[in-house]
């Protein structure tokens, strides 16, 4: 609205600029009429005198007409007669030579009877000013109207594009700090559950090597009591229970061992919209909590990915993309980091 507003009020500094050109011209000619006037002794020819002021349409002589008689005569609205009483000899002007054309203006005209008047009720804009010549102190007044619909397009077009850049920008920069965001709480949710994933995982380890390495502590004390007390037979039992509890705590240890290395697993087919199902019920807590609705393109009797087992039981695939022949599964997000990724098929086990 403010770059209309200006491009209407430059129309009004142009028409301003134009009005006081044609004042200037009109004052030129006005002040020629006066300086030639004098020259003139009414035998002049009059063609000769047109070619050099063509707003000169007539000359002729008068009689008896007195000194401080009127200098100027209107004939109709754009024609006067200059009277020199000394030379009594009288030109015809016409006023449409003074004022050249300017079609922005409505009316441009010379008010030959210099009476000030209020400016007409259809005026949208109006000009008038006075000349200061002692025998011809005419008016020039002006009337335009602004051309609503005559302006430039190409600022608006640019400002709105300035405008759909910086929208576009500032979306862009939120919708990166949105993402920045979620990967930083992607981030720490994954760190958190490792945490709790090796907290569980040592305690479980912990709890289940206490019970054996208990009985076997007690099984040596009882032993020491024996072999003080001289009971050779007993001491040998105490023993050989006290090794098959260590034995115990080297089958735990192998078993971990074996979860926290890589094996060979073999592939099977697995069932993409029973595992989607799956981790919405898994995910039900936070869907409900956060209002968030998930979606699938999957459909029933498409091709079974590849996958291991285990994942396919605790249905809980981390989103990834998968490629093989005539299926593609892709999500929809920033994906798994590297560490994560590498680690996205390993099977839940507790302990």
């Amino acid at each position: 609205m403010l770059l209309y507003a200006e491009q209407i009020r430059r129309q009004f500094w142009d028409l301003d600029r134009d009005f006081a050109l044609a004042f200037t011209e009109a004052g030129a000619v006005l002040t020629q009429n006066e300086s030639v006037l004098p020259l003139l002794n009414g035998d002049e020819d009059l063609a000769a005198l047109r070619k050099k002021f063509p707003q000169i349409l007539d000359l002729q002589k008068t009689q008896g007409r007195a000194l401080d008689a009127g200098r100027v005569e209107p004939v109709g609205d754009t024609q006067y007669w200059l009277y020199n009483p000394w030379r009594q000899i009288r030109v015809l002007i016409d006023t449409r030579s003074v004022i050249s054309a300017r079609p922005h203006f409505t009316r441009l005209a010379l008010d030959l009877r210099g009476d000030a008047s209020p400016p007409p009720a259809d005026a949208f804009w109006h000009w008038q000013r006075q000349f200061t010549l002692h025998t011809q102190p005419f008016i020039l007044r002006a009337d335009a109207r602004p051309a609503w619909l005559d302006i430039a397009l190409l600022p608006f077009l640019l400002l709105w594009l300035g405008w759909a850049v910086v929208i576009a920008a500032g979306g862009v920069i939120l919708w990166q700090r949105k993402q920045r965001q979620n990967a930083d709480q992607r981030a720490r949710y994954y760190q958190h559950a490792r945490l709790n994933t090796l907290g569980e995982i040592t305690a479980g380890i912990v709890h289940e090597i206490n019970q054996p390495l208990t009985a076997a502590q007690t099984w040596i004390q009882g032993a020491q009591r024996q072999l003080r007390q001289g009971n050779p037979e007993a001491v040998s039992q105490a023993l050989g229970s006290a090794l098959v509890q260590t034995r115990r705590i080297d089958d735990l240890l192998t078993r971990f061992r074996e979860h926290v290395t890589q094996e060979t697993v073999t592939l099977g087919d697995v069932d993409l919209v029973s595992c989607w199902q799956q981790v919405g019920n898994l995910l039900e807590h936070e869907r409900t909590a956060r209002h968030i609705r998930l979606t699938h393109g999957l459909c029933r009797g498409c091709p079974h990915a590849l996958c291991r087992p285990a994942v396919a039981g605790a249905g809980a695939a981390q989103p990834s993309q998968q490629r093989h022949p005539g299926a593609a599964g892709t999500c929809g997000g920033l994906g798994a980091y590297p560490q994560l990724a590498q680690r996205r098929c390993y099977p839940y086990r507790h302990y």
